[in-house]
Formats: structure tokens, C-alpha cells, sequence
């Protein structure tokens, strides 16, 4: 049957496939002008979980997985945790397999939007702003900048550095990269 890591990690691999990442770009476009931090949690779960490889449970020291840092049995979080989380734009996708595989459950089956005028021309503004800075910025430069492009406080800034990272945006160095323990091993990020 597997441990309750492996079937997390299935369930992961499962809700990945039951998305269109078009349309999680979408509707991560559409949220920047309003903030509407939930909808935006999806993209970043997708670029999780488009990272991570399935695998098999293997302990290292302690109870966690020696290749994704996961625990096992897999921290049980309740439905009402997990619903905040996501109410707050998903701050622990990139290091939680269940909150990602529910994130983008719920995604699968939610109405969608499309992104406003305003939202493009926003996306198009943080992209020139972000390619503007110099070569030698790094994340905190790139966070600073982004005040005058971005309605937002400077966690859901950095939060959106994080996932403009994990989906492959240009500029790597721009980007926080502040998983670089096993988790990000395990879906080859570090």
C-alpha cells in the first residue's frame, strides 16, 4: 500500500496532471491587480509539483524523507489549516506536498477568470521592472523594486519572487531562493 508519504506524493503527481497550466497562468495574472491571493496559490503549487518526482519513502536519520525532507507519516494538517493557508496566497507550497496536492484540487475545480487589462498590463510591468535591474541584483533588489509596480506587502512580494522562480522565470538571481533543503533537492530546485 505504500507509506502515507508515497500516497501524498501520488496524490500530488495526480492533482499536477488535473490542472491546465495555462490556465493557472491565467488566473495568477488575473489576481495581481486585486490581490486575490488564493487564486493566485495555484501557479505556485503547479510549479511545485511540475518539479517533484514521485518516489518512494526513504528515511534518513529521523522521520523525515532523505529526498524531499517530507515527513512520515506526512504532518496531518486539518482542512481548516489548509484552507487558510490558501486564503493567504499558499505560503508553504514549495515545502508541503499535501498543501500543494490540495491547492491544486480545489484549483481543478473552481470557475475561472481571465486576466483584465489592468492585471496584464501589471504582469507586464513587475517582467520590464524585474529586466531593467541590474545584473548583479539579487531577490532583495528585485522585492524593493517591485513596490512601485506591485499593490502588495513585502511577504506576498517576496512570495511572488518565489513562484516567478519555481516556474522558470528569467533572471535566476532575482529570485528567493530560500528552499534549499532537501524539499527543493527533491524537485530539483536547489
Amino acid at each position: 500500500m505504500g507509506t502515507a508519504h508515497d500516497l501524498v506524493a501520488k496524490r500530488l503527481v495526480a492533482a499536477v496532471r488535473s490542472v491546465n497550466p495555462r490556465e493557472t497562468a491565467e488566473v495568477f495574472v488575473a489576481s495581481l491587480a486585486d490581490r486575490n491571493l488564493q487564486e493566485r496559490s495555484a501557479f505556485g503549487s503547479l510549479a511545485f509539483g511540475k518539479h517533484f518526482r514521485e518516489h518512494p519513502f526513504k528515511a534518513d536519520a529521523g522521520r523525515q524523507c532523505d529526498i524531499c525532507g517530507q515527513y512520515n507519516p506526512v504532518r496531518d494538517r486539518a482542512i481548516e489549516e489548509l484552507v487558510e493557508e490558501r486564503a493567504c496566497g499558499g505560503t508553504h507550497f514549495a515545502s508541503s506536498l499535501i498543501y500543494a496536492a490540495y491547492d491544486l484540487e480545489c484549483f481543478a475545480s473552481e470557475t475561472k477568470r481571465q486576466p483584465s487589462a489592468t492585471d496584464i498590463a501589471t504582469f507586464n510591468n513587475i517582467l520590464t521592472t524585474l529586466a531593467g535591474l541590474d545584473d548583479r541584483d539579487g531577490a532583495p533588489q528585485a522585492a524593493k523594486a517591485l513596490q512601485r509596480v506591485l499593490p502588495a506587502d513585502a511577504n506576498e512580494r517576496v512570495k511572488l519572487l518565489n513562484v516567478l522562480g519555481l516556474s522558470g522565470a528569467p533572471k535566476p538571481r532575482l529570485y528567493y531562493r530560500s528552499h534549499r533543503s532537501r524539499a527543493a533537492r527533491g524537485v530539483g530546485i536547489a
